[in-house]
């Protein structure tokens, strides 16, 4: 399955930013939607981790633990580089 990211005919590092930003506006929706229900604190953390445990693990069934490693590592790096960029090196542990 190709699933298009825009922009299309941009490079891999356009599309990996379209890829985040839609990720983590799908995650502040489901944050917010736990919030709207009454749920705080880590418990909101714990509600969206659950439901994003059971709708990503389709991707774990469809691709091998080499496959989601890399995704992991990609992903991980990414992190740590915007935390760097906006000064929040101390919220994450590199070994």
């Amino acid at each position: 399955m190709t699933i298009p990211v825009e922009p299309l005919h941009g490079s891999d590092l356009e599309r990996l930013v379209t890829v985040l930003l839609n990720l983590t506006g799908c995650v502040r929706t489901m944050i917010e939607s736990e919030l709207d229900a009454g749920v705080s604190g880590l418990a909101v953390i714990d509600q969206v981790a659950d439901a994003m445990h059971q709708l990503l693990a389709q991707v774990a069934e469809h691709h091998d633990d080499d496959e989601l490693a890399s995704a992991v590592e990609i992903l991980a790096e990414a992190s740590l580089l915007l935390a760097h960029g906006i000064g929040m090196d101390d919220m994450f542990e590199v070994a």
